[in-house]
């Protein structure tokens, strides 16, 4: 709560991770937002790497000044995974002279990779029971949606 009372010179870490969407086709691209914050009193150059279970999707270079957090926009491609649930988390590389590592890595997220328009099926529908169809079965479910229904969270990502 109070960033500014961090005394190393050389700090940095990730305080947020959002998605632009929750669902995406296989194949597609998306922009995943990390707000990293440089504790530090120094300018410090870094790299900040995304990952979907584990698996490398994005990763970008950015300066960062002193005391200062910053929003990075990262463009992450979806073409070489299968459908499903998966968690997103990120990480920033140690600074030369960092000692304080317990906030260079952040998981915070989930994502489903599904085909386009299919939200679930089954009778009656449900999220997340995938048919590869795109039916009144994901009308229905995308009107629940459009209505402000929250869905239940995604099962456990395999």
């Amino acid at each position: 709560n109070y960033p500014l009372v961090k005394p190393f010179a050389h700090d940095i870490g990730i305080s947020n991770l959002t998605s632009s969407r929750k669902f995406i086709d296989l194949g597609y691209c998306m922009r995943i937002s990390v707000e990293v914050f440089n504790y530090g009193n120094l300018t410090e150059p870094l790299n900040i790497t995304i990952y979907a279970n584990g698996t490398e999707i994005g990763k970008t270079q950015v300066t960062l000044t002193q005391r200062t957090p910053t929003t990075v926009n990262v463009t992450c491609a979806f073409y070489c995974f299968m459908r499903g649930n998966y968690t997103i988390s990120a990480s920033v590389d140690a600074v030369p002279g960092e000692t304080d590592l317990s906030d260079n890595n952040l998981t915070d997220g989930w994502l489903v990779i599904t085909k386009v328009g299919d939200l679930g099926g089954g009778v009656p529908p449900q999220f997340y029971n995938w048919d590869g169809e795109v039916d009144g079965k994901d009308l229905a479910l995308f009107l629940m949606l459009y209505k402000g229904y929250q869905p239940p969270p995604p099962p456990c990502p395999l």
